[in-house]
């Protein structure tokens, strides 16, 4: 079915005809700004996506150039519904059409074989793809044909997009490609739905299930007849694992990020010290990540009344002379994760841009190349790193929390953070399990996915990149990371609320304990008296630190 004009429009009726007109309508400026000569920081980064993607949920849908694809506009379609489409340039068009007819002469001149392959797209179990990932990959699939290296028709992409808007979604296996050749599997669902195939199952937007053929009346449209290679154009792709490597990468950016916060919170609730994160100690040791984590925690804890700051700390005073690794080490521990997700973000923002099927179409020269861009290693590996990452902020996450519950190296609060008698109530203790269970299984998550690649196809495939199941269990991790972030927060509210309880108690104290004394202390010199409350305050706080395990009445 042709592109109607009218499926080109915004919500508001207006035409789009670029997607730098787009940005501008949006941002006010395509021009660089000066931070874009620098190496920008992860929270700069995830702050401009978050904020790009509001923008965008505003606007209500995306155009696509085969260029300027982003995390931010992929997390718009595939989370929050925007529409998508393909810019309205004649470059676009132009290439697609000249991929076509270049393929249709090295057909006539018998140079290929295999390239009219439908994939069997047979079954449909209980174990699918979300929705989410699907509109990715469809979106993503769209954006790397239109670049005009595939052979295949613009009218494709245009109906397939318009399945999107109108939210026919294929169910698609949510296991069975090795990421060799592409991910031939989850593809040829979508190409098999574009047939009508019988066989197809599609989901709509009021969740109802039909076959691909159905699914097409319900819409209107007719199935398409697909033309020479446009079969292998849409199946042989990366489209599938990247577009679950860009959603595993935003969430990975936004626990990060709160990993930051959730450092600063127990440093409040422990009584720690703001010269953790002094800028000089990142100045002598200038890793960009610790230079930035730093920054960052000592940020959130700008102005706050509960950490000791440079200029209040007393270095005789009794206890700890240095916070414990967990809050001291912070910087050096996710600072190497800052570095390595940002590097992960420019991998998968070049695999979203790029041409990943074969053979390949250069309507410039008039050559068709044969290779493997399919195999989509870099981003399987980026998703080895990020779910390794993900791995390090739970490790720290629990180190915090076990410091902030355990009596021992709490500096005075209540074992499991009970408000009542510690021997009655167990109030975190399933926190403290829950959050041990959680890394545990982070850390079986963690392990690296691509050594277990087998020789497939009869061979043909012998090496092939797992990038489908590589970002299948980073998702996994990504959620169970979430679920300690929850269970610290928690945790770590209740410690602050305890924190400032106490402390409170204890400044009330401080206020009366001259008049309860006086009496005893009759004609002492007022400085000498003055010392003799403040040291038998100071007795008073090592014993109310030392008997925290015990109850009231003890």
């Amino acid at each position: 079915m042709p592109f109607q004009d009218s499926d080109r429009l915004s919500g508001d009726g207006h035409e789009v005809t670029s997607s730098s007109d787009r940005n501008r309508n949006a941002f006010g400026s395509t021009k660089p700004t000066e931070s874009s000569y620098h190496s920008p920081t992860h929270a700069s980064q995830a702050c401009e996506i978050w904020k790009k993607v509001q923008s965008i949920k505003e606007c209500g849908f995306i155009l696509l150039d085969g260029s300027e694809l982003d995390v931010a506009s992929v997390i718009a379609v595939a989370k929050y519904n925007c529409n998508a489409y393909v810019a309205k340039r004649d470059d676009i068009a132009d290439a697609m059409s000249k991929s076509v007819v270049l393929l249709e002469e090295y057909l006539a001149k018998g140079y290929f074989a295999g390239i009219l392959t439908d994939e069997d797209a047979n079954g449909n179990g209980l174990n699918s793809m979300p929705v989410t990932w699907v509109r990715a990959a469809m979106c993503f699939r769209c954006n790397k044909v239109i670049r005009g290296h595939s052979g295949v028709r613009l009218e494709l992409v245009q109906v397939l997009l318009l399945l999107v808007r109108k939210g026919m979604i294929p169910i698609i296996p949510l296991r069975g490609s090795i990421s060799a050749s592409g991910d031939l599997i989850p593809l040829s669902y979508i190409a098999g739905m574009l047939e009508g195939n019988p066989d197809i199952r599609v989901r709509t937007l009021t969740c109802f299930i039909l076959s691909a053929g159905k699914a097409f009346e319900l819409a209107g449209l007719e199935p398409i007849t697909l033309g020479p290679k446009e079969g292998l154009g849409l199946v042989n792709g990366t489209a599938p694992s990247a577009a679950l490597g860009f959603l595993a990468v935003h969430e990975e950016n936004k626990i990060l990020v709160l990993a930051q916060g959730l450092v600063a919170m127990p440093c409040e609730a422990l009584l720690g010290k703001a010269g953790n994160y002094h800028p000089f100690i990142p100045s002598v040791c200038p890793h960009p990540g610790q230079v930035e984590c730093s920054a960052t925690i000592l940020h959130v804890l700008r102005g706050s009344s509960l950490v000791q700051s440079l200029k209040d700390e007393d270095r005789f005073k009794s206890g700890l002379a240095q916070d414990r690794y967990a809050l001291r080490g912070a910087p050096q521990w996710l600072g190497p994760q800052i570095e390595d997700i940002c590097s992960v973000l420019s991998q998968i923002t070049v695999e979203l841009n790029s041409t990943s099927d074969n053979p390949i179409i250069d309507i410039k020269s008039g050559e068709v190349y044969y290779g493997a861009n399919f195999i989509s290693s870099s981003v399987a590996n980026g998703m080895e790193k990020t779910r390794l990452a993900l791995q390090m902020i739970g490790k720290l996450l629990f180190s915090v929390s076990s410091e902030l519950i355990n009596p021992t190296m709490n500096r005075g609060l209540p074992p499991n953070l009970v408000a009542d008698d510690p021997s009655l109530s167990f109030t975190m203790k399933g926190i403290d399990i829950s959050m041990d269970a959680y890394l545990s299984e982070l850390g079986y998550l963690a392990n690296p996915v691509t050594p277990h690649v087998q020789s497939a196809e009869m061979h043909n495939q012998s090496i092939n990149s797992l990038a489908l199941i590589s970002r299948r269990y980073t998702l996994q991790a990504a959620d169970v990371v979430i679920q300690m972030c929850a269970a610290h927060i928690f945790a770590v509210c209740q410690a602050l609320d305890l924190r400032v309880l106490h402390l409170t108690y204890l400044e009330s104290l401080r206020s009366k304990l001259a008049s309860i004394v006086q009496p005893f202390f009759n004609g002492v010199d007022d400085k000498v008296a003055g010392e003799i409350y403040a040291s038998l305050h100071e007795t008073i706080v090592k014993s109310w630190n030392a008997s925290a395990c015990l109850d009231l009445e003890d």
